[in-house]
């Protein structure tokens, strides 16, 4: 028995109840759902797209609900900042027992009879695919269509009249209340806070302020204090919250970023250990009903290569390295780019941390703390050897950063993402910014981040 899987390819630039209303139907005639928000198109668009990340942040906010229903949101064509073509997601996804469909407009099928519609000759292969695929084809009520013109394998759904995405983003440009009438409220909120589609420039900072008192809570369960303020906050959960609590340490703030990142909805910290940068205070009554500064920070995409020659992807927030796994010193060649920059790196291990991270190993290692919102990255070594008395490197933000064995089988690495250690030695670990992952970091007005940055840079005097 095959599983009839349909594939809905598009911008989403931003998505709109439209795109809701279809995939609502989908779900209902297909096994599963594949959205892919679509990546730089080969061809200049009127406007430019937005930034990958807030793109792949209202994907994951206006399909949310539809998980459970055989949905899933693909972010690769934006992380990997490509635009898949039709034959590129049919190889993708074809396979054995799998009954493929793409999701098509009119427009791409008209002169179809005369094997002269866009998927003919526009398309990869299109023929092939005519003929071997199936296509739901999306028409507005009372939009002329040819029968001939129909693939051999087709579903027409109807939907009613829309206002198409590029409108929407005219009407947000232009500060028009009625935007928000073709937006999710989840997604109007997420554009409203960031100042999307107007042309002012963002500093990576807003603020929130939750409507309603709803929170999905992430608990250190190992310390008494952390699970005594969970209880107090259980009351407050339920259904569609509005922002995740986590409760603990700065390491407890950690795992539920990398656990809850693609929830795509502000974090909060109770901080119930100690310094605690990504942390607030332990008021638990009233900290939702103030508004609150919010960080956008990004996260980093580390994809490593095992001794063994198996991969694995991950996400950190603060840092990911690799240090010796034995005795020995570490031997790393460590590349920029691309560009060998050094060609063997001796020491204790190397580090690559977020300026979110810039407080926790990176400044143990000798790198100054930078600001929450600092646009760079820090490359930091701990222990090094050679070369003499280098320093930790300040790197843009577009930087991607290789870490490699030398000796491998004498010299053994071990990689961590925000200190949960990779199963297998690592042969090669390569780093960059996400472009689909990140968060919003929220802090009450007392507990702001640049205030506590200031306290580790210029630590009070005992005397």
């Amino acid at each position: 028995m095959s599983i009839r899987l349909a594939v809905y390819h598009a911008p989403f630039d931003p998505p709109t109840l439209h795109h809701r209303r279809i995939a609502e139907r989908l779900v209902e005639l297909f096994d599963r759902v594949i959205v892919v928000p679509s990546g730089p198109r080969p061809k200049p668009a009127a406007v430019p797209d937005s930034h990958p990340v807030h793109r792949a942040t209202m994907s994951d906010l206006h399909f949310r609900g539809l998980e459970d229903h055989g949905l899933t949101v693909d972010l690769s064509d934006l992380e990997d900042n490509c635009h898949s073509p039709p034959a590129c997601l049919t190889d993708r996804y074809l396979a054995e027992g799998v009954e493929f469909w793409h999701v098509v407009s009119v427009d791409w099928i008209r002169d179809g009879a005369a094997k002269k519609s866009t998927i003919h000759i526009e398309w990869e292969r299109g023929a092939q695919q005519w003929d071997s695929v199936g296509f739901i084809v999306l028409r507005e009520r009372g939009e002329p269509i040819e029968p001939a013109d129909l693939p051999p394998k087709h579903i027409v759904l109807e939907h009613d009249p829309y206002v198409p995405s590029q409108s929407v983003r005219m009407m947000l440009n232009q500060g028009e209340a009625a935007a928000a009438e073709h937006l999710q409220p989840s997604v109007a909120a997420y554009i409203r806070r960031h100042g999307l589609y107007r042309d002012v420039p963002v500093d990576g900072r807003a603020t929130f302020k939750p409507d309603h008192a709803k929170f999905q809570l992430y608990v250190d369960e190992w310390k008494e204090t952390s699970r005594n303020i969970g209880e107090l906050l259980a009351p407050y959960t339920g259904d569609r919250p509005e922002m995740i609590v986590a409760v603990g340490g700065d390491g407890t703030m950690l795992r539920a970023i990398r656990k809850h990142w693609r929830d795509r909805l502000p974090f909060y910290g109770i901080n119930t250990g100690g310094l605690g940068f990504l942390l607030s205070g332990r008021d638990v009554t009233t900290f939702w009903r103030e508004e609150m500064l919010l960080y956008h920070l990004p996260l980093l995409l580390v994809e490593v290569e095992f001794a063994s020659g198996g991969k694995q992807k991950a996400v950190a927030f603060n840092e990911a390295w690799v240090e010796r796994a034995t005795g020995q010193t570490a031997w790393v060649r460590v590349s920029v780019n691309g560009e060998e920059r050094m060609k063997k790196l001796v020491g204790d291990g190397v580090l690559v941390s977020t300026a979110a991270g810039s407080t926790s190993y990176a400044r143990a290692m000798g790198a100054p703390p930078v600001p929450l919102n600092t646009g760079v990255l820090l490359l930091v070594g701990s222990n090094v050897l050679r070369p003499a008395f280098w320093r930790p490197a300040v790197l843009p933000m577009s930087a991607e950063v290789t870490f490699e064995t030398i000796d491998p089988s004498k010299r053994p690495l071990q990689g961590y993402v925000d200190g949960e250690l990779f199963p297998e030695p690592v042969k090669r670990m390569t780093i960059r910014v996400s472009r689909t992952a990140a968060v919003e970091l929220a802090f009450t007005r007392g507990h702001d981040p640049f205030a506590k940055l200031a306290q580790v840079q210029f630590p009070a005097d005992d005397d």
